[in-house]
């Protein structure tokens, strides 16, 4: 017997007697058509679980030493901003899932498009209410099983103005909701904020960040790895694609 094979007669063990008028452990053909990945799908659902607590959870502390830049004389001075560089000072990349099992420290899991010289999203000020999307990726096996369901969330703060002026973006994050993977599956992602840019005049800035969710999915026979990119802007929009 085989390694596909010995997994496989684990995987019936472990799903029950009932499991085997599904699959045989002596069929090499079931058993790749239980490790395949026939078809995968990603639809946005409704966000039921985002409540005070969870915005909350997900709005980034500043640390003591990232105060206002105004208020923090350098050389005699204070620190210049430049409203029309938008710098990143959060995450780029950081891991969501890992091996099935989702990352808790979500309020750490966050990238930002602040005015170079603002160190931290709360030196601005006028932001707007949070926006969020959630997503839900299913993949199913040869025997049209749901193998891997993972939903997300998409969430950012929008429009903060340095001295009534520009759009800027905060916390924006791609953070586990739910994940449910099927025995001998292996399921993990990450998320990577790529650019930061401004979409609008000098001016008066508008924020923009490109952001990448990637994942893979790996059995014994096949890693499959795919990925979602999201535009984030400061005046609130968001789109998809791939």
């Amino acid at each position: 017997m085989n390694r596909v094979m010995i997994l496989l007669a684990g995987c019936l063990t472990a799903f029950g007697a009932g499991a085997n008028t599904i699959i045989s452990p002596l069929s090499q053909e079931n058993a790749e058509k239980y490790f395949s990945v026939e078809s995968y799908s990603i639809e946005q659902v409704e966000d039921t679980q985002l409540d005070q607590h969870t915005i909350d959870t997900l709005l980034d502390e500043c640390s003591s030493s990232e105060i206002s830049p105004w208020s923090r004389p350098t050389n005699g001075g204070l620190n210049t901003v430049v409203i029309d560089q938008i710098i990143n000072y959060g995450k780029q990349i950081w891991e969501v899932i890992i091996a099935n099992k989702p990352v808790v420290n979500v309020n750490e899991m966050s990238a930002n498009a602040l005015p170079q010289g603002v160190n931290c999203w709360t030196g601005l000020s006028n932001w707007e209410l949070p926006n969020s999307n959630a997503y839900e990726i299913t993949y199913k096996n040869g025997f049209g099983m749901e193998v891997v369901k993972f939903k997300y969330r998409l969430f950012y703060t929008y429009g903060g103005q340095f001295e009534e002026t520009g759009a800027y973006l905060a916390n924006v994050s791609v953070t586990p909701m739910n994940i449910d993977v099927a025995w001998g599956f292996k399921f993990d992602a990450t998320a990577d904020a790529e650019q930061v840019l401004n979409i609008g005049p000098m001016k008066n800035p508008i924020a923009g960040m490109e952001l990448a969710m990637k994942w893979k999915v790996e059995t014994p026979m096949k890693v499959s790895a795919q990925q979602v990119k999201f535009f984030v802007t400061g005046d609130g929009r968001d789109k998809a694609y791939d």
